[in-house]
C-alpha cells in the first residue's frame, strides 16, 4: 500500500483541481438547474410588472427648414456660431439642444406652455420638460423639434413654444447691437433736448435784461458777445437734437432689418399637431423584460460560481485526490439493491468535507 502513495508537489495538485473544478461546475448546472433558474425567473417577474406600468406617452413633431439659415453666413449672432463641418439643419438642432440645457429658456417655455405652477407645487422638474424636448436634424436643411409628454395637448404646446422661444432668442441676439444704439442715442436726445431748453431759457432772459435801445444805438460788445455765444449755444443744442434723432431712426431701421432677416432663419414646414394616439411602448417594454432577463442570467451564473467555488464536500474519485494527495486504487459503486433503508430528510448525514476527510485518511 506504501507504494500507492504519489508524492505532489503544489503545481501538481493544482493542476488536478483545474478539471475537478469545472467537473463540479457542469454537475451544480445539471443538478440544480432550478435554483439557478430562479433568479432568472425573478428578474423576469420584476421586469414583467415595470413593463406593464411603462405608459404610453404623446409625441408631437415640428418640421422646420434652416435652407435660409443667416446664422450660417451673414449675420454675426453671438453665441450661435454653426460649425464649418455641420450643416444648417444639423447646426440650428444643436443650438436648440444647447438652448434646451439653459434653466431659463426652459422657465420660459414652461411658462408659455402653463406648466409653471406644476412646477412650483414641486409635480414637475424643468429636468422633466428638458428630457422630453429635443431638436434633430433629418437632413441638410430639414430638422425637426420633437416632443413626448403624457397630454397630447401639452404634447404639441410644447414643439410650438420650443420654436416660438428659440426664434425669440435668435431676434432678441441678432438686433441687440442695434437695440443698444437705440437706447444710446435716445439718452443723448434727452440730454441734448435739455440742453436746448436750457439754452433758450438763458437767450431769452439775457434778452429779457437787456436795456432798451433807441433806433439807432447798438449794443455794448460784451452783450453782443454774450448773445452770440447764447444763440451758438442753442444752435448746438438743436443740432444734437438732430443727429440723434436720424441716430435713432437709423438704428431702429437696422433693428427691423435685423429682425426681418432673422426671421427667416427657421421655415415652418409641417407645424406640429395634436397627436390622436400614444407611441407604441412595444419596444421599451421588450428592451426592460431584455435588461431584467440579462441581470437574471448575471445573477445565475455568479450563483453558479460562487457556489462551486466554495463547495467543498467530497463526492468524486477526484475530491478524494485532491484532499489527500493520493491516487485512488478502486472505488466502490453504488448498488441500488445493497442501499439501506431511506432516511428522512432531517436524519440524513451530511457528506464529508475535503479536510475531514483529509484528517480522517492522516489519523
Amino acid at each position: 500500500m506504501e507504494e500507492g502513495h504519489i508524492l505532489t508537489s503544489g503545481a501538481h495538485l493544482h493542476a488536478e483541481r483545474r478539471p475537478n473544478y469545472w467537473l463540479r461546475l457542469s454537475e451544480n448546472l445539471f443538478k440544480r438547474w432550478y435554483l439557478l433558474a430562479l433568479p432568472i425567473v425573478l428578474m423576469l417577474a420584476i421586469g414583467v410588472v415595470l413593463a406593464g406600468r411603462v405608459t404610453a406617452p404623446y409625441k408631437a413633431t415640428g418640421t422646420l427648414s434652416a435652407s435660409s439659415n443667416p446664422l450660417v453666413e451673414g449675420q454675426e449672432v453671438r453665441g450661435t456660431s454653426i460649425d464649418f463641418f455641420e450643416s444648417p439643419a444639423g447646426g440650428t438642432a444643436r443650438l436648440i439642444n444647447e438652448r434646451l440645457q439653459t434653466d431659463a429658456f426652459i422657465e420660459r417655455i414652461a411658462e408659455a406652455a402653463g406648466l409653471t405652477e406644476s412646477i412650483e407645487a414641486g409635480g414637475l422638474l424643468l429636468d422633466d420638460i428638458r428630457s422630453r424636448v429635443f431638436a434633430r436634424d433629418i437632413g441638410e436643411t430639414l430638422l425637426t423639434i420633437e416632443a413626448t409628454w403624457s397630454d397630447p395637448e401639452t404634447t404639441a404646446v410644447l414643439v410650438a413654444v420650443t420654436i416660438e422661444q428659440y426664434l425669440d432668442f435668435v431676434l432678441t441676439t441678432v438686433s441687440e447691437d442695434a437695440e443698444a444704439a437705440v437706447d444710446f442715442y435716445e439718452d443723448r436726445l434727452a440730454e441734448a433736448t435739455a440742453q436746448a431748453a436750457d439754452a433758450g431759457l438763458a437767450y431769452d432772459a439775457f434778452v429779457r435784461s437787456l436795456p432798451v435801445l433807441a433806433a439807432d444805438a447798438e449794443l455794448p460788445l460784451s452783450d453782443q458777445l454774450q448773445l452770440s455765444r447764447l444763440n451758438d449755444r442753442v444752435i448746438n443744442a438743436q443740432s444734437q437734437i438732430d443727429d440723434s434723432s436720424a441716430a435713432i431712426e437709423a438704428s431702429q431701421l437696422s433693428v427691423i432689418q435685423s429682425r426681418s432677416e432673422a426671421g427667416k432663419t427657421l421655415v415652418m414646414i409641417d407645424p406640429p399637431q395634436v397627436p390622436l394616439e400614444p407611441e407604441s411602448t412595444s419596444s421599451t417594454q421588450i428592451l426592460l423584460l431584455g435588461a431584467f432577463f440579462m441581470l437574471g442570467v448575471v445573477l445565475a451564473a455568479a450563483t453558479l460560481l460562487l457556489s462551486t467555488r466554495l463547495d467543498d464536500s467530497v463526492q468524486t474519485a477526484g475530491d478524494v485526490e485532491t484532499a489527500t494527495g493520493s491516487h485512488v486504487v478502486a472505488a466502490v459503486p453504488r448498488i441500488k439493491a445493497l442501499r439501506p433503508p431511506r432516511r428522512l430528510p432531517w436524519k440524513r448525514k451530511s457528506q464529508p468535507t475535503r479536510s475531514a476527510l483529509a484528517s480522517r485518511l492522516g489519523s
